[in-house]
């Protein structure tokens, strides 16, 4: 029993390490997050702005270069999108490691306090146990010529050790 509780104990222990690289984990996503965003809208924010530019320069005859300019800014937008897809994706799975690990830890934490209520009563038992041979011990009165304990005694002994 003692060494399922400390078994049990060491795997708590294993769990909450996890649950604050996990919570590390998250945090660092979260603020890659963040910074992916600030990148996006800028991205975005060129993007705008190329396209403002695009009748300007088209109206001044350079066509062939706009149409690359936009290309290659559309791909860098859709490449930083996907960038964020990603760590949003990862973030959302280091949240649900966290809420699996604190699940598990709550469910080895109420193991130990079972198990903890299961030793104590054990203990008890043991205790209980151990006065009631002494008990024996004492009333055993076989070779002191004593034939009957007073009814008090007798009934609390018979209390403490049913079937004597």
């Amino acid at each position: 029993m003692q060494k399922e509780l400390d078994n049990l104990k060491d795997i708590l222990t294993f769990e909450k390490q996890n649950l604050e690289m996990v919570i590390y984990d998250c945090d660092k996503f979260s603020s890659l997050c963040n910074e992916k965003d600030i990148e996006l809208k800028a991205a975005l924010s060129e993007k705008r702005s190329l396209e403002m530019r695009l009748p300007k320069l088209s109206s001044q005859g350079s066509k062939k270069t706009i149409p690359k300019e936009l290309v290659d800014a559309n791909n860098q937008v859709f490449e930083k999108i996907h960038e964020e897809l990603k760590a949003c994706s990862m973030l959302c799975t280091a949240e649900e490691t966290k809420k699996r690990l604190l699940s598990e830890k709550s469910s080895l934490e109420a193991k130990i306090v079972e198990l903890e209520k299961k030793k104590s009563s054990e203990v008890c038992c043991l205790n209980i146990s151990c006065f009631a041979f002494s008990a024996r011990r004492v009333v055993n009165l076989s070779h002191t010529g004593i034939r009957a304990l007073p009814s008090s005694i007798n009934s609390l002994f018979h209390k403490i050790i049913p079937g004597d």
